[in-house]
């Protein structure tokens, strides 16, 4: 008996194989009986990898999305580029990050008003949002942004409800670090959770939360095919829907290049 708990704890924390009924139940009592936070975080994070795909997580270095309600395409190449191609009334917009520049165009050409920030501000929005892509999508975190995951409680993820895991950074310090909701029976990550406030070190003004769902497999790792984004005003208790996000197609390491995300040179 000693011998089979040690390799379903090996089981664990490693991330695979597959479940029987009496197994999960194992499982999820070592989850909850790890002994620091930052064990049963590593505990946890095993389990959802393991629900998403396992070993193949690693093996995604690019992705590609398509939505269904406005055909809004994003790609994405780890660890370091991204772009976002929107179709409106006959124009398209294209937004791209190379890495360290973000830069856009429309098509048919028109002026597009002006980034009153500077290049470092940029260079960071663009690598923390390749980084939020491959948290929510991957549990991975990226060179530009090392995360050590803390196990703080479900209530810390409300109103999501499940385990609670921080994400904090250990390269920089940060006053509102992301968090991550994960069910407590399946570990299916539920939501990705951030939070903004009036100035850098204040208190947290904004709960902005990611809900995934609608899991489906692509090439043997399971992706979340609608995301509802909301806004919860935490001065006010206002809680309102901003979106929800159906995706009609995602692709798996898409034969994505690193030119594909430069800018093009000016015309002559």
């Amino acid at each position: 008996m000693a011998r089979a708990s040690i390799a379903l704890l090996a089981m664990v924390l490693l991330g695979v194989g597959e479940w029987s009924v009496a197994e999960q139940g194992v499982q999820k009592t070592l989850v909850q009986k790890s002994s620091s936070p930052e064990t049963r975080a590593q505990a946890v994070i095993a389990r959802a990898k393991a629900f998403l795909g396992g070993p193949r997580l690693e093996q995604v270095r690019a992705l590609e999305s398509v939505r269904s309600n406005d055909n809004e395409i994003l790609r994405v190449l780890f660890p370091t580029c991204y772009q976002l191609e929107t179709a409106r009334s006959g124009k398209i917009l294209l937004v791209s990050f190379d890495g360290n520049t973000i830069w856009s165009r429309s098509e048919p050409e028109s002026q597009l008003p002006p980034v009153n920030v500077d290049a470092a501000t940029l260079k960071m929005r663009g690598l923390n949002n390749v980084a939020q892509y491959a948290l929510m999508y991957l549990l991975r975190d990226l060179p530009s942004r090392p995360l050590k995951p803390v196990w703080v409680g479900a209530a810390q993820c409300a109103p999501v409800k499940g385990e609670c895991i921080e994400f904090r950074r250990t390269d920089a310090s940060e006053a509102h670090p992301w968090r991550m909701a994960f069910h407590a029976e399946t570990f299916q990550p539920l939501a990705l959770i951030l939070y903004a406030s009036n100035s850098p070190e204040g208190p947290p003004t904004i709960q902005s939360i990611d809900q995934l769902d609608d899991y489906r497999p692509v090439d043997d790792v399971r992706f979340p095919f609608r995301i509802t984004h909301r806004n919860i005003d935490l001065i006010t208790g206002e809680d309102r829907t901003t979106a929800v996000w159906q995706y009609k197609q995602i692709l798996v390491n898409p034969p994505l290049k690193a030119s594909d995300f430069k800018k093009p040179a000016a015309k002559k």
